[in-house]
């Protein structure tokens, strides 16, 4: 099961926290209520409140290919990120670099998150430019 998750927090001093899935066996940074606001707990214990940045709008949409606009262009505070090729020759022993997280969002979501591993340079032009119809969110 894939659990939705926001792409970043934001702690009360403007910095932000990239997130990423993480299994709780490796002990991860947690983030849950206390007092009805979200707070980041570490072992059990509140370290700071924090704040979800809100997603893109352009999150909501899908391209012209029907894939979801998020999964051709990420994005982060203040930028996009683009994975045009999501591929590396150390996959061919099916097993990938062990600290890639693009192995293990390919592994565990291609299919069922209809991630593509190579973009469509027309699409990546056109997500692009609906992100940036968000004045002053991204450099």
């Amino acid at each position: 099961m894939i659990a939705l998750r926001p792409e970043s927090l934001l702690l009360r001093d403007g910095s932000s926290i990239i997130t990423t899935p993480t299994p709780l066996e490796e002990n991860p940074y947690v983030v849950d209520a206390r007092n009805g606001a979200p707070w980041l707990f570490d072992d059990g214990v509140a370290l700071e409140e924090v704040e979800y940045w809100p997603a893109p709008d352009f999150y909501a949409r899908t391209s012209s290919s029907g894939l979801p606009m998020k999964n051709i262009v990420s994005a982060r505070p203040q930028r996009l990120n683009i994975f045009p090729y999501r591929y590396c020759t150390f996959w061919n022993d099916n097993k990938g670099c062990a600290f890639c997280d693009i192995v293990a969002q390919l592994k565990k979501g291609g299919k069922e998150l209809n991630i593509p591993a190579k973009l469509d340079p027309l699409e990546v032009g056109y997500v692009v430019g609906e992100a940036l119809k968000e004045p002053g969110r991204f450099s």
